[in-house]
């Protein structure tokens, strides 16, 4: 992602996987775009699975156990 600071210098930040999908939903806002808009069928809505399995490997990482 690219992007302005707020002293209005250029940054570039990189996303994969959980955390990538965090900064398209917030560029979604800014576009006017909602969750639900993306969404095929409601059966898709939870992720919870996903969730978990990223909130862990972050406590790892910080932990210093690796990710």
């Amino acid at each position: 992602m690219r992007a302005l600071d707020r002293k209005g210098d250029r940054i570039e930040l990189r996303a994969r996987n959980f955390s990538a999908r965090i900064v398209q939903h917030e560029t979604d806002h800014l576009d006017g775009v909602l969750f639900f808009d993306r969404m095929k069928g409601f059966e898709s809505l939870t992720f919870l699975d996903e969730y978990a399995r990223y909130w862990a490997k972050a406590r790892g990482r910080r932990r210093g156990l690796g990710g």
